[in-house]
């Protein structure tokens, strides 16, 4: 492995191989137009950072394996609720796909564990099987959070994306979800591969993933959603998830906060793929004295 991809001024960060391939790993169908060598932090400085903005967290711990000299796994753990020292517990999710990590936090991380979060990477088509089969146990030992990926948790039925039997029995078991991750199919046109895995046949339009989150967000009603592309649900959450303003108010059209909400409900008949009207706004102009009125959601 070459020690340099590349040297930059000398007050800059001299790139790796491997940092490169971390830091260069931009989706085909994404620009690198703003894409600089970025300078790699150390997770205690990215918490500073993050909690200077008013950001929130959640740190994934990858499986670990120590090697002579290396500290214990037990030690790495604890290490990661430690940096987080100062910071509301509320405002953490300590994840991982390693079970032994979330029942150690748990155990032992006071109100860390409480939102601790299991990655489901036994990968069912959400109908049964799995981590299903141990919902009844998951929960009696503490787990709160379950993420599977978003294909666990949607079927195609009738008209359009519907909550997966996994997605309804995790809900009676008392799990909250997280689930992951849109934007990272690319364009749609061909069924989305993996990630809507149990959707490929339906999904065949941009489109589709604005259906699909209304329908995590509004029937599996998921707590959080990943996404590679903060656009689209930002898109979402301020046109279907603000309080709907009084009629005649005026709102800035480039941040509307008169969404109709996610209890909109569509008229007998009409498509489900409807639906994405709700998320298309218009403003009304009067001549030169530019908007006059708050932005207007269509509901059919």
């Amino acid at each position: 492995m070459s020690v340099l991809k590349w040297a930059l001024r000398p007050e800059q960060l001299i790139c790796t191989h491997a940092l490169y391939r971390y830091l260069g790993g931009t989706a085909d169908h994404r620009t690198d137009l703003y894409s600089t060598c970025g300078t790699p932090v150390s997770h205690s400085e990215s918490i500073e950072i993050m909690k200077a903005a008013g950001r929130k967290f959640t740190p994934e711990l990858k499986a670990y394996t120590q090697g002579d000299g290396m500290p214990s796994y037990d030690t790495i753990r604890q290490k990661i609720m430690d940096e987080y020292a100062g910071v509301s517990p509320s405002d953490v999710w300590l994840q991982s796909f390693v079970e032994e990590d979330v029942m150690y936090w748990i155990n032992h991380g006071g109100n860390f564990g409480h939102q601790a979060v299991y990655l489901d990477d036994d990968y069912t088509d959400g109908t049964s099987g799995g981590r299903m089969d141990r919902f009844e146990e998951l929960a009696a030992s503490g787990v709160k959070i379950l993420a599977p990926p978003m294909q666990m948790l949607v079927k195609v039925e009738g008209e359009g994306y519907a909550p997966s039997n996994y997605a309804t029995q995790a809900k009676a078991h008392g799990f909250e979800l997280i689930t992951w991750t849109l934007e990272r199919s690319g364009p749609l046109a061909s069924g989305g591969g993996w990630y809507y895995g149990t959707s490929n046949d339906y999904t065949s339009q941009d489109g589709d993933m604005l259906d699909l989150t209304h329908t995590l967000v509004s029937e599996v009603g998921v707590l959080s959603l990943f996404s590679d592309w903060p656009a689209s649900v930002t898109f979402y959450a301020n046109c279907m998830m603000k309080p709907l303003s009084p009629a005649g108010s005026s709102c800035d059209p480039l941040a509307p906060a008169c969404a109709l909400g996610t209890s909109c409900k569509k008229s007998a008949g009409m498509p489900k793929r409807g639906m994405r009207n709700l998320l298309f706004a218009t403003t009304v102009a009067d001549g030169m004295n530019g908007v006059n009125g708050c932005a207007s959601y269509m509901c059919m």
